[in-house]
């Protein structure tokens, strides 16, 4: 089969590119690489997938190796093309002859052909929300606007339409990590707290990455309230935000007759209360998008601003589903690590009638202090996935847990803990990938779990 090997007669063959991970992402770089004329080879360590099946079908014609076992061929490429998900560190990759300078990611290919300013968005949480607040601004302020990356439609795939006014990305850290000489008009970190160590071993590693995206960039924007970013402020083009008043180098809230408006030193943008979305992650995730539109644009047009207003958050992102016998339930499946988890918990402030469904794959970081923090906010725990047993002795007997081996289980034991008035949060501070395809499949699971409790209010 030619998709498994490349023959002893192919072994004097050179390609142009090697594409390694055949999942959404390698397919559009294939297409596009194709589009150009370049020769590619295809690489996947699966040897079946419907991700494999796909490829396939819609290549015939390029040659690919299935298993990671004989990626060395691969130094039979001029340069790699790395999905996010390959890791450029990875042992598979130990006798592959390719200079280092000529492994990169589609972010790189994308930023070499883009014909369009670029706005590039970072950040451990609210990426996919600020990321969807500037595309929406932008467009509402009659831009044409294309929007994609890590959220959505690859960014090589953006290539394909119609040239737009800009393009906005969200980008994660396993992208930034392929990325040597990103070219940006404007950058943003929204905040870095550990994630992802599984991949990046070190919270020091991890930050480095996310800074990558500054190292080109017009200009920039960071979280001046973060302690790991504060110190880049007023440095290289670089501005603020945070919650605290604005500064002549930064967007901030400042209060007024008893309301408080996101704003910048000399512009009142809108007040607090006119947002359609609550809590302070929200609230800073707003003014990042609004310091973002500011710094390309000059301003902030009103258009803009009316559709800030109009928001009202992505799905699985502390979404109320319904009330089942006086008890809310509420799908925060995004909120895959701790920091986004507490986030979610301190938004809803409902003291100590809170039940959390918490758990899931590890990525590598203690759960002690987020423990620590929540325990005092919540009346049970219901715990699922590879962490439920190390969450379980974290919470001891301090509050009542209860481990469930489904999201169903979880569920109806939630229900069954609950009292009249108390709301049940599914805020996992996990990955998703022990039990399920991504967060949307684990959102939709919940989703589905609650409505099996029978008809909600």
């Amino acid at each position: 089969m030619k998709d498994i090997l490349l023959n002893s007669a192919e072994e004097g063959t050179r390609f142009d590119y090697g594409v390694v991970g055949l999942g959404k992402t390698g397919r559009s770089m294939v297409d596009f690489l194709l589009s150009k004329g370049f020769s590619v080879l295809g690489a996947d360590s699966c040897t079946q997938s419907s991700n494999i099946d796909q490829f396939l079908d819609r290549y015939p014609d390029v040659p690919a190796l299935l298993g990671d076992s004989n990626f060395d061929l691969l130094s039979a490429c001029e340069e790699l093309i790395l999905s996010p998900g390959v890791d450029r560190r990875s042992d598979i990759f130990k006798n592959v002859r390719v200079a280092e300078h000529k492994i990169k990611g589609d972010i790189e290919v994308f930023s070499d052909y883009a014909d369009a300013p670029v706005i590039g968005i970072t950040g451990t949480n609210g990426k996919s929300t600020v990321t969807t607040m500037v595309s929406l601004m932008l467009t509402a302020a009659g831009l044409k606007v294309r929007c994609g990356g890590n959220l959505g439609t690859p960014a090589i795939e953006l290539l394909e339409e119609e040239v737009p006014d800009c393009y906005v990305l969200e980008l994660s850290s396993f992208q930034l990590d392929l990325v040597e000489n990103l070219k940006l008009d404007v950058a943003c970190i929204l905040n870095v707290t550990a994630d992802h160590l599984d991949r990046h071993k070190t919270f020091d590693c991890y930050l480095k990455i996310k800074k990558k995206i500054l190292k080109n960039s017009k200009c920039s924007l960071v979280n001046s309230g973060d302690e790991s970013l504060a110190c880049l402020v007023n440095r290289r083009e670089i501005k603020g935000f945070s919650q605290k008043n604005p500064s002549k180098s930064s967007y901030g809230i400042r209060s007024r007759d008893g309301t408080q408006f996101l704003g910048s030193i000399s512009r009142e943008f809108l007040a607090v209360e006119e947002l359609g979305l609550v809590g302070n992650h929200n609230y800073l995730n707003s003014i990042a998008a609004l310091g973002i539109i500011d710094i390309f644009l000059g301003s902030v047009p009103d258009l803009a601003i009316q559709a800030l207003k109009q928001f009202r958050g992505l799905p699985h992102r502390g979404q109320v589903i319904g009330q089942k016998s006086g008890v809310e339930f509420i799908d925060d499946s995004k909120a895959t690590n701790t920091a986004a988890a507490m986030a979610s918990i301190l938004s809803i402030r409902s003291g100590k009638s809170l039940i959390l469904i918490v758990g899931g794959a590890t990525k590598g970081v203690s759960y002690v202090e987020f423990v620590e923090q929540v325990v005092t906010h919540l009346r049970a725990a219901v715990l699922l996935g590879e962490t439920a047993l190390e969450l379980k002795q974290l919470f001891a007997d301090r509050i009542e847990c209860v481990v469930a081996n489904t999201m169903s289980n979880a569920v109806i034991s939630a229900m069954d803990l609950a009292k009249i008035g108390d709301k049940v949060l599914l805020a996992p501070a996990c990955s998703s990938t022990d039990m399920f395809d991504d967060y949307m499949h684990r959102g939709f699971a919940f989703r589905a779990a609650v409505a099996a409790l029978g008809e909600l209010n």
